[in-house]
């Protein structure tokens, strides 16, 4: 990596809002958030809500409706007190998903880009691109055109351009998402260790809930514009503060009981939540995570337990998906035993209050003391 000091830096955003006109929804509604130097934020959300506007609006390629943006404590967006400072300007790095690589140039040209528009001196250009291209295992590939290599290495190309000009904030928006399964898993290990090694400033746009989970120190999950939480990501998972970041959250869909219906389901929530200290009343609906779900042969005597029948069992490679019917409502369960379980069988299933998610009719999380 480049040595020397590196000046750390984070990001302020503040009532900011953009329109593009035209009668449509805000892209991005009265948004509120500061990203602290170091830290590895993920903007997370499913498409249209305003993640990727948002890491355009950090960078300078978008414009603010309103609000501002600081770095470093220093406003570099402001439509109020007409400020603008150039993306060139902004000292930070972005990646794209489609890596953007001069088709025309080799590996060591493309990392070298940056550097000249910078003036940077020739022997230090020579140092910064060995040292990246060692650090993220391109070395080999330093006379070959971009054509000539494959997706991870182009990506690692792209990575190794921007960190040789030693951003103070790095910016990738969903540069992941072309790879394939492998190479995903090891781009998120090589950006966590970059992250570590740099010490900048991360700023991460992905759909992919647990690419967020598993890069993440911080994870902002937004949905049409607003900010849903902002929270570590164990956090988000098992304290989502609405309906929305509980269902969009979770390798397996959450469960949801809805206390407005009548049936088994809500028979034996009702039941459950009478042992716990909150007003039955002010429940809209209940979320229940597949492996929260305590799952045993009918017959199990602790209470309060909910009878259910079999409908499936899927493998998924040391766990299993149960699928159940409830009175004719359908419930997600994982297991890592099935033993005495089977289609058709009856079991019986509980679950631990601290994993029993309450939310109120506006879809707010209810905290159970």
């Amino acid at each position: 990596m480049a040595s020397g000091a590196r000046e750390m830096s984070g990001v302020s955003i503040r009532s900011v809002t953009k329109n593009y006109g035209g009668g449509t929804p805000n892209a991005v509604a009265d948004l509120d958030l500061e990203i602290p130097e170091a830290e590895f934020l993920c903007l997370l959300g499913p498409s249209g809500c305003g993640k990727s506007t948002t890491l355009r609006m950090i960078a300078g390629l978008e414009n603010l409706s309103s609000g501002e943006i600081l770095i470093d404590g220093v406003t570099v967006d402001s439509v109020e007190k007409g400020i603008f400072v150039r993306p060139e300007d902004r000292n930070m790095g972005l990646v794209f998903q489609n890596y953007a690589l001069w088709p025309h140039m080799t590996v060591e040209q493309n990392i070298e880009f940056g550097l000249k528009i910078r003036k940077i001196p020739q022997p230090e250009r020579q140092r910064r691109i060995g040292e990246v291209a060692s650090t993220l295992g391109i070395e080999q590939y330093r006379r070959r055109y971009p054509s000539e290599i494959s997706g991870g290495q182009q990506q690692r190309v792209a990575l190794a351009r921007m960190i040789a000009v030693s951003p103070r904030i790095i910016l990738l928006d969903e540069p992941l998402s072309n790879l394939d399964a492998k190479l995903r898993l090891d781009m998120r290990a090589e950006l966590k260790r970059i992250h570590s090694e740099l010490g900048s400033t991360f700023i991460f746009v992905t759909h992919d809930q647990w690419e967020a989970m598993t890069l993440a120190t911080t994870i902002a999950v937004m949905n049409e514009g607003r900010l849903q939480q902002l929270g570590k990501p164990e956090d988000i998972y098992e304290r989502p503060a609405n309906r929305f970041v509980a269902e969009f959250v979770g390798t397996l869909p959450i469960n949801i009981i809805e206390m407005a219906d009548d049936g088994a389901l809500k028979a034996w929530m009702s039941a459950y939540l009478s042992h716990l200290p909150v007003n039955p009343s002010e429940i809209a609906s209940v979320g229940l995570r597949p492996q929260s779900l305590d799952l045993r042969p009918a017959g199990a005597a602790d209470t309060p337990r909910c009878a259910a029948t079999i409908l499936d069992i899927v493998p998924t490679g040391g766990n299993w998906i149960v699928e159940l019917d409830v009175g004719g409502e359908r419930l997600l369960a994982l297991s890592g035993d099935i033993d005495g379980l089977a289609t058709g069988r009856q079991v019986t299933f509980t679950v631990d209050r601290k994993h029993v998610h309450l939310f109120d009719s506006g879809s707010s999380r209810i905290n159970v003391v």
